[in-house]
């Protein structure tokens, strides 16, 4: 796995430079040296839903009552991010349980890494991330609030997206999402998002290895996923998608839509059997940042969601939304000379 990334990165940083246009410089300002540091605050949020399918027994409203949430609780986290040229690498440190947690609830452990390169014209995102201690609980107005924590239980995800930008000579993703370049002008791009990621669920002593008759009322709506303690999924997305960047001096708004399909391989633990099948799913990405981009200090806003939804044949169906939203302050270190 390690030499499949290895081998792409290099193929993505050779195809850059070899099939991208010039940047036009009425509209994108690059530097032939930048080095810089950035620090961000944020909130990270997870929604990993089962809803349970009974064909032909019950209602939608019933099913929908019947949603299993598992959730995330991290109130804030702060991230170190270094760039260099069009590389970033960052990681995740999270706050003690002094800071922030004014409910003294107990936190989900959270960990983040991100490797991100972002060209002309080809852009790659990898990235880790693990929540462990997920609170739970069933029904559409199920929230960390009024659900249950399971120390057991626990998500994780590893996974590799790649960007295909087709006006790369005059919109910037790397400006839009990373600061690295300068958009001097608006402008837009179609894009074509694809990814592969590999995500589980699991469970290894706790509710959903519990579902029966003595704790959950009308337990036969989840005859179909009794015994359930893991849950995998390797999803392959193919999403189309839109971004655009409004700018005014050194002050911009940069947003971004994705939307597709994809494939999905999922293996599954029940009680002590293993199971398998495959399909689609569903995807969708949204990118939104509003911040001051200075020649020394860039500054601002942010907020990222990723959703993806598919379902089992006659098992249950799966609604995952991995979502942050926080503030960023960045400082250029070393001095940018610019490219004539």
């Amino acid at each position: 796995m390690k030499k499949c990334f290895s081998i792409l990165f290099i193929l993505l940083v050779f195809s850059n430079s070899l099939f991208s246009k010039d940047t036009n410089p009425d509209y994108v300002k690059k530097f032939s040296k930048k080095f810089s540091i950035k620090s961000t605050v944020e909130t990270n949020k997870l929604t990993y839903s089962l809803t349970p399918i009974a064909l032909g027994k019950y209602s939608s409203a019933e099913l929908k009552a019947a949603k299993i949430n598992s959730l995330a609780y991290v109130p804030f986290t702060t991230s170190l991010s270094l760039s260099f040229w069009l590389i970033s690498l960052s990681h995740t440190f999270q706050f003690t349980d002094t800071y922030f947690n004014k409910s003294n609830r107990v936190e989900t452990t959270f960990r983040n890494y991100e490797l991100t390169y972002y060209g002309k014209v080809f852009c790659l995102e990898s990235y880790y991330q693990d929540y462990k201690k997920l609170y739970y609980g069933t029904g559409t107005q199920s929230n960390v609030a009024n659900s249950t924590l399971n120390n057991d239980l626990g998500y994780f995800q590893v996974g590799l997206k790649t960007f295909f930008i087709f006006n790369g000579s005059k919109y910037s993703y790397n400006a839009a999402f990373n600061q690295s370049a300068f958009q001097i002008k608006p402008a837009g791009s179609f894009m074509l998002l694809t990814s592969i990621d590999y995500n589980q669920l699991k469970d290894k002593t706790g509710y959903l290895a519990s579902i029966d008759s003595s704790n959950i009322a009308n337990s036969a709506i989840y005859a179909n996923i009794i015994g359930l303690n893991r849950n995998t999924q390797i999803n392959f997305n193919l999403l189309p998608g839109y971004a655009y960047t409004l700018v005014h001096k050194s002050i911009y708004l940069a947003l971004a839509q994705y939307v597709g399909l994809g494939l999905q391989a999922q293996n599954y633990k029940q009680l002590s059997k293993s199971n398998s099948a495959s399909g689609f799913c569903l995807a969708s990405r949204s990118k939104c940042a509003l911040g001051y981009n200075g020649k020394k200090i860039y500054t601002g806003v942010y907020f990222n969601s990723d959703i993806s939804n598919s379902r089992t044949k006659n098992r249950f169906s799966t609604f995952q939304n991995r979502y942050n939203t926080g503030v960023f302050l960045g400082f250029r270190i070393i001095k940018e000379k610019q490219k004539k």
